[in-house]
């Protein structure tokens, strides 16, 4: 047995560590995806039915800015339609690639 034949060895076996590595470490998350998915499909969720009563609530103060979420796609459109002239309150477009 050659002193190489040992090193290869020895890497495959490393190898085969980090992989199931990698595998328990997945397998673990994977888990707990599923367990939150889970627990969320039993549980409650809200369900917006009146947009416009929930972002008065917001400007009101009586619901907390975290409960709506701008529409990126749809301002983002409209920055590249209007650019400088966009005119959306609390909005101004921006030139150039990252956000």
């Amino acid at each position: 047995m050659s002193a190489d034949s040992g090193k290869d060895k020895l890497g495959e076996k490393l190898r085969d560590l980090e992989h199931a590595r990698e595998g328990q470490f997945f397998a673990q998350r994977d888990r707990e995806l599923i367990e939150r998915l889970r627990a969320r499909g039993a549980g409650w969720h809200a369900e917006v039915v009146d947009l416009m009563a929930l972002v008065q609530a917001v400007a009101d103060g009586t619901a907390p800015l975290a409960a709506v979420m701008p529409n990126a796609d749809f301002l983002d459109d409209a920055a590249a339609r209007d650019r400088e002239s966009l005119k959306i309150p609390g909005v101004r477009a921006v030139e150039g690639g990252a956000k």
